[in-house]
């Protein structure tokens, strides 16, 4: 043996292919979610889901580069929804992908608002039919944001196919799960017991 093949510190003769790097599962273009799952947590967390997902859309919509404010324009969803909207629908228009940006910006800005209002009336006047009514239309405001999202998946989809699509529910998931869905069971609980005479 000569002395640089006896030496454990010498460079290899032989080519050596570099290890790539462990890769990070890709960033989506939008929060990703399946429909199912915006649909159940949406339902059980009494609405209050849409603030996760306003959040997270406008949080990733900052991260490649606009300067706009997550918290802010999730706070007033209601103001800020056609823009969110319509960046989904240019995003997704090359992809073939059909959105009514402003038809569904129209109906998540009108139930949301009139079921506001209800709502808050119905505080006043002590009534439980005004706010039923008023929850009612929340939850028909919130809707409007599935076919959205079923566009933002497609989007996800074509664009990061190796993206996670959030599709399972987390711990956190079913605690949201398990509390608002008692909740509306003690509601529903309480509305069916006769009026104390």
């Amino acid at each position: 043996m000569t002395g640089a093949e006896a030496n454990p510190y010498a460079p290899p003769k032989a080519a050596v292919a570099d290890i790539a790097p462990a890769v990070a599962a890709a960033e989506p273009i939008f929060f990703p979610v399946s429909r199912t799952k915006l649909i159940v947590l949406l339902i059980l967390t009494l609405t209050m889901y849409q603030l996760v997902w306003f959040y997270k859309n406008w949080a990733l919509v900052r991260r490649r580069g606009e300067g706009v404010w997550p918290l802010p324009r999730t706070l007033f969803g209601v103001l800020f929804c056609y823009s969110l909207f319509e960046r989904v629908r240019v995003r997704g228009a090359p992809l073939g992908v059909r959105l009514d940006a402003g038809l569904l910006a129209a109906g998540f800005i009108l139930f949301s608002v009139v079921g506001n209002l209800i709502d808050r009336f119905a505080g006043t006047a002590d009534s439980v039919a005004a706010s039923g009514i008023g929850a009612l239309l929340l939850y028909v405001a919130v809707f409007f944001l599935v076919p959205v999202q079923s566009a933002i998946n497609t989007i996800n989809r074509a664009e990061v196919p190796d993206h996670d699509p959030n599709d399972r529910f987390t711990a956190l998931n079913w605690v949201w799960i398990v509390l608002g869905g008692l909740f509306i069971g003690l509601v529903a609980l309480g509305l069916s017991l006769p009026e104390p005479q």
